[in-house]
């Protein structure tokens, strides 16, 4: 019944998966424009693509929408240093354990949770199991985990010693030389 339950969910449209799976790519893409192009992250740009997202969701254009919405939204976010954000971390690094544990409990939800709800519904039901899910997980294997790595101190050493490296002239006046003889040119 679970089996018949979750390829029903899976294919319901309007569901997180179906929602969100065709979009992340677009997101990557749009965040790695605003990474290689730093000029795209000030202040005045971010406000005209959040405008121009929220004027294309109220006309019914949802992925030119989203896709102008959020990777800027979150690029923005990221890039502040605030102090709601800074004190986050004294609860520990939850990234990876929203990451691990993520998934899963979306897929749970989705069994008991009519896929039809809108998408902010069914992210806010998902965060709300998966940030106590995250902090458990940090608390009662990651950071013990991280105390017990053993905690060596390297010496700092050469990659490559001095004596086996070669200068670049040589190697290239011999190139040179072979491409001029086969060229037809000189000596």
């Amino acid at each position: 019944m679970l089996a018949t339950r979750a390829q029903q969910t899976i294919a319901a449209p309007g569901g997180v998966l179906e929602c969100w799976s065709l979009y992340f790519g677009g997101f990557f893409a749009f965040g790695v424009l605003l990474r290689e192009l730093p000029r795209l992250r000030g202040n005045a740009v971010v406000a005209l693509c959040i405008g121009c997202g929220v004027a294309a969701l109220w006309a019914g254009e949802r992925t030119t929408g989203l896709l102008l919405t959020i990777p800027p939204g979150a690029v923005w976010i990221g890039l502040r240093s605030w102090p709601a954000l800074r004190s986050a971390a004294r609860f520990g690094d939850l990234s990876f354990g929203i990451f691990l544990w993520s998934y899963p409990v979306q897929q749970v939800t989705r069994l008991w949770l009519d896929p039809r709800r809108p998408v902010a519904l069914q992210l806010g039901v998902v965060l709300l199991q998966v940030i106590p899910i995250a902090w458990l997980s940090y608390r009662l294997i990651e950071a013990p985990a991280l105390r017990a790595k053993p905690r060596r101190r390297w010496r700092k050493r050469a990659v490559i010693r001095p004596s086996t490296v070669r200068p670049l002239a040589a190697p290239v006046s011999r190139a040179q030389a072979l491409v001029t003889r086969l060229l037809g040119g000189g000596g």
